[in-house]
């Protein structure tokens, strides 16, 4: 694959996952639909696990369809670009989480030294 197309091909996955991720999260965000998170948090409360724990159990079990298409050539539940798409977004929220925290950890230390 030339380069051009490598580019093109990650520019429709990018825009592939989004509307994947608007299209899921109106069931897994807060009823406000303001909290992308809402899910992974409700989760790690009621199994008493971190949001990071909940959001990588989820995410493991299209990770393994992934090995299964790597070690046989195929999957028969859906298509290995489902896949691929739904743990690129899950890898997307994790980075949200990442980024909650180096927030949350600045503002603590703006109040601490304040």
């Amino acid at each position: 694959m030339k380069k051009e197309e490598f580019i093109s091909l990650m520019d429709s996955m990018h825009q592939e996952e989004k509307e994947e991720h608007l299209r899921k999260n109106a069931d897994y965000a807060d009823r406000e639909g303001k909290n992308i998170l809402a899910n992974f948090e409700r989760v790690s409360q009621n199994l008493n696990i971190t949001p990071q724990t909940a959001l990588l159990i989820y995410m493991e079990k299209h990770i393994d369809a992934i090995r299964t298409y790597i070690r046989y050539g195929s999957v028969t539940s859906e298509p290995i670009e489902g896949r691929i798409k739904d743990a690129r977004v899950y890898l997307s929220l994790l980075r949200a989480m990442v980024e909650q925290r180096k927030a949350l950890e600045r503002k603590d230390k703006v109040l601490a030294f304040g």
